[in-house]
């Protein structure tokens, strides 16, 4: 997480992950295969205020790259590797439908 002034991109590996309720970020657990290890930080639907559109990167290190906008906070940078695009698609269209019901609910 980032404010949209820094001008130091946070990069590290990380677990996101969508629930019905929340957003979440853990560390990289796991010595074999990466699996989610210590909770870092947890975000209600309710905070999210906007989902952009994602990017695909192409080039030898391919990522789908976007931002989601966090109310009072800043904005969270996410990058999805060249093996976890079509996930992070799936991913990023259900958060994005998710914010969607909660305006019209």
């Amino acid at each position: 997480m980032r404010s949209r002034n820094s001008k130091r991109p946070d990069r590290a590996r990380l677990v996101f992950s969508l629930t019905s309720h929340r957003v979440v970020l853990f560390t990289v657990g796991g010595v074999v295969r990466a699996a989610p290890g210590k909770l870092l930080h947890s975000w209600p639907l309710e905070r999210l205020a906007w989902v952009s559109e994602p990017a695909l990167h192409s080039g030898v290190a391919q990522a789908l790259r976007g931002e989601i906008g966090v109310t009072g906070e800043g904005v969270l940078g996410y990058e999805f590797a060249r093996l976890q695009v079509e996930d992070g698609r799936s991913l990023i269209k259900r958060l994005a439908r998710a914010l969607k019901e909660l305006e019209t609910s």
